[in-house]
């Protein structure tokens, strides 16, 4: 399901950055730009790994998405073992499914970006905290091994540090009796101590600069952001959970009895949750709520891929609530959580059909489909354009490219597929100068100069006005919204 989705989608703006970085390693540490602030945009593991693989010879947009799509499939193998550990091993297996057949996952899955990365490290947080919250003789060496996952996950996106939300309530719903509860809170004091460590060692480089900057601070708006977000994560869960998954964990939950003691009344407390899964899933369903939240809480934008690392404890949630529904249930009830799950696997097996085959008729969130598909963020015609160039090259004895002084995709990726093209040579122009024009004729007195950019740049710095000598030479549409790609040349004195 996710090979034939491989190439979909069209390169991502974030994408360009993340392979530019990769093909400029190790100097992007040093390098000023877009594609040199490796740390401050906190997401060191992904680009490390990226670097790893851009020697090779293949687009390196290929072995980029590849690796996603890797982490996506080891993230539903997780699931399936942690439901095993957990003595639910049918329930694993459904939360496995589950993932693969999640539109939200189907949809990152495919793309070059942490964020896959980042669902795999939260599946492995979770199964650790699991362990922690109902495993007798816990010690300090578990909480030591809960912290580094958490360190790792920081270090892919600094926003795993917000999964420690997780082995918090594990600790706090999972062990039997409030003075083992209290003991194993102590610990996680080690686990929060060695998750900021290496945050701590990088603060000098201001590691994760660029995503602190994402968080929201005092401001007069803030509660309509904070509404703002809510109401579009409701829409994602709704949309890419799909949302029916969540019945199963509330029918559950609402139909529990507690088991008693005989002859007593008195309820008892379990030894182990695979023994009153009621409890497992609450947790589980509240830490992937809790997820969700945090972003919703502190971000100033949140995007449905941010939302990703919930989507372990819900669907686990969701798997194990249904197993019990399945063993344990009236008749409606079990009829009830089949439905919920017959109805989400339709609707995430049409999605994915239709993302597969028609992504623009795909119900994308506006967010998705606009970053994705119609703005300028989405490198539609990107090929065609560069084999133009490469040719024009080639038929003119060489050119000048002229990028401007912004990260614009159409920008980031001519200098990632383009920089060993024999012939073609990048300046940098800042176009808002006063002396663009004048720098510009200079550069086309020696070659051929071609300006690279995109329709939204070409307005807000009015292109046509400004320099008015620039000639439009070419233009690549996009196929499925307003924005194009637009080659300017300077006229040769």
């Amino acid at each position: 399901m996710r090979v034939p989705a491989l190439g979909v989608l069209p390169l991502f703006n974030d994408e360009a950055v993340y392979l530019l970085r990769a093909a400029r390693f190790p100097a992007m540490f040093i390098e000023a730009g877009p594609a040199g602030a490796t740390l401050p945009d906190g997401k060191l593991v992904q680009e490390l790994l990226l670097a790893a693989l851009a020697p090779l010879p293949t687009d390196p947009l290929v072995p980029a998405r590849l690796l996603s799509l890797t982490c996506g499939l080891a993230t539903a193998l997780v699931l399936a073992a942690i439901g095993r550990s957990l003595g639910h091993p049918r329930a694993g297996l459904l939360a496995g499914a589950l993932y693969a057949l999640s539109p939200l996952a189907l949809v990152h899955d495919v793309l070059a970006l942490p964020d896959s990365m980042l669902a795999l490290a939260s599946a492995l947080v979770l199964g650790a905290s699991l362990r922690f919250g109902f495993r007798p003789g816990v010690e300090r060496r578990d909480a030591l091994w809960l912290g580094a996952l958490l360190a790792l996950a920081s270090l892919i996106k600094l926003s795993g540090l917000l999964l420690f939300v997780v082995p918090v309530l594990a600790t706090l719903l999972l062990p039997p009796g409030w003075p083992e509860r209290r003991r194993r809170l102590a610990l996680l004091r080690s686990t929060l101590i060695v998750a900021l460590a290496c945050l701590a060692a990088l603060a000098p480089f201001h590691y994760g600069g660029a995503e602190r900057a994402k968080l929201g601070g005092e401001s007069t708006g803030r509660l309509l952001v904070i509404g703002r977000n809510a109401i579009a994560a409701g829409d994602w869960l709704l949309r890419y959970l799909p949302g029916p998954l969540l019945l199963p964990p509330l029918i559950l939950l609402a139909t529990r009895r507690p088991r008693q003691a005989p002859g007593t009344g008195m309820p008892v407390e379990p030894s182990s949750p695979a023994r009153e899964p009621a409890r497992l899933v609450a947790c589980l369903l509240l830490a992937g709520l809790a997820i969700a939240a945090a972003f919703v809480l502190v971000g100033l934008t949140v995007y449905p891929r941010y939302l990703l690392p919930a989507w372990p404890s819900l669907l686990l949630a969701t798997a194990i609530a249904a197993d019990a529904l399945w063993r344990s249930a009236t008749r409606p009830g079990r009829l009830l959580a089949t439905g919920c799950l017959a109805l989400a696997c339709a609707w995430s097996l049409g999605f994915a059909w239709r993302f597969a085959t028609d992504p623009y008729g795909a119900p994308l969130a506006a967010t998705d489909r606009a970053q994705y598909l119609e703005k300028w963020t989405a490198g539609h015609n990107l090929g065609r354009l560069f084999a133009d160039l490469r040719a024009e090259a080639a038929a003119r004895g060489g050119l000048i490219l002229v990028n401007i002084d912004q990260p614009r995709l159409v920008n980031l990726a001519a200098q990632l597929y383009l920089h060993n093209t024999p012939g073609i040579r990048f300046v940098d122009v800042d176009l808002t100068h006063r002396s663009a024009a004048p720098r510009l004729e200079a550069l086309a007195s020696f070659d051929p100069t071609l300006l690279l950019t995109d329709a939204e740049v070409a307005r807000a710095y009015a292109l046509d006005s400004r320099l008015p000598a620039l000639k439009l030479h070419h233009r690549y549409h996009h196929p499925g919204g307003t924005m194009e790609f637009l080659v300017y040349e300077q006229p040769q004195p």
